[in-house]
């Protein structure tokens, strides 16, 4: 009799799982008379109440909000764990730690609010994959460091995007306009593709999208091309498609391309399909 019991009990148990996880999932909502963010849970509740200028979605139990021109992080009962002192966070904690802008230099904030580096950097680029790209000077090269500030990978690049499946875009200034040719190098520093793209997109489902128009030309006017390369480095779909200044990128094998004025989705051997 106690072991149906227990067993009784545990079925119950199990089937209110689902709806107490499910009654800690915030969303976030915005007050109309006042423009301010809040937070309400799934039964319509406001959780934290609408005084935010800015909200962001909920990640490793945190969310970043704004107010004032100042930054900061809350969890899920709306206590502000990390103080609202900051310019800005880049990135959302999947890392726990992510970078803090304060009074214009650039360190790494660890999710309990304790400051890993204090605010060294003139430039900076949210984490990604372990790393983060960093300048110490306006005009020096990039360097990666880890979550702990510790230099993993120095360059000599002056611009950098952030790594992606294991590549990273990165350029080097060639004229005294500052115009560089974007290439990509992996996470040892090897240059795995040569710097010869005017604009590159970052890899997403093992293609980047790349263009070689010419800065000067009309971007928006269809001028510059687009096209696809593998992470060898072969042109995989050529440069045909119309894109503008930003390149499509593939999700879950498809990317929206437009030619001719026209736009459709492709797959990754560069034919038409649905969306």
């Amino acid at each position: 009799m106690k072991i149906r019991n227990i067993l009784i009990l545990i079925m119950v148990i199990l089937l209110f799982v689902p709806i107490l996880s499910h009654s800690q999932e915030l969303k976030g909502f915005v007050d109309l008379q006042t423009s301010r963010y809040g937070f309400k849970n799934a039964s319509g509740k406001i959780i934290v109440p609408a005084k935010y200028n800015y909200i962001s979605d909920f990640h490793n139990g945190l969310a970043i909000v704004s107010l004032d021109k100042k930054t900061g992080c809350i969890d899920k009962t709306g206590k502000e764990v990390i103080p609202l002192e900051y310019n800005s966070l880049l990135g959302d904690f999947f890392d726990d730690v992510v970078i803090y802008l304060l009074d214009n230099k650039y360190g790494i904030l660890h999710k309990s609010g304790k400051r890993i580096t204090s605010p060294v950097y003139e430039y900076a680029t949210h984490f990604a994959e372990g790393l983060a790209v960093v300048k110490k000077s306006k005009d020096g090269n990039v360097l990666f460091i880890d979550k702990k500030g510790d230099v993993v990978l120095e360059t000599s690049y002056t611009q950098a995007k952030s790594f992606s499946e294991g590549m990273v875009a990165v350029s080097a200034t060639t004229n005294s306009l500052g115009i560089g040719k974007w290439g990509f190098i992996d996470k040892q520093g090897k240059e795995i593709i040569p710097p010869k793209y005017e604009r590159v997109e970052s890899f997403s489902d093992g293609l980047a999208a790349v263009s070689v128009s010419d800065y000067f030309t009309d971007d928006w006017s269809g001028s510059r091309k687009w096209g696809f390369i593998d992470k060898e480095g072969k042109v995989v779909i050529p440069l045909q498609f119309e894109n503008g200044m930003f390149g499509p990128e593939f999700r879950k094998g498809k990317a929206k391309v437009k030619l001719k004025n026209r736009e459709f989705y492709i797959d990754k051997t560069g034919k038409e399909v649905k969306e």
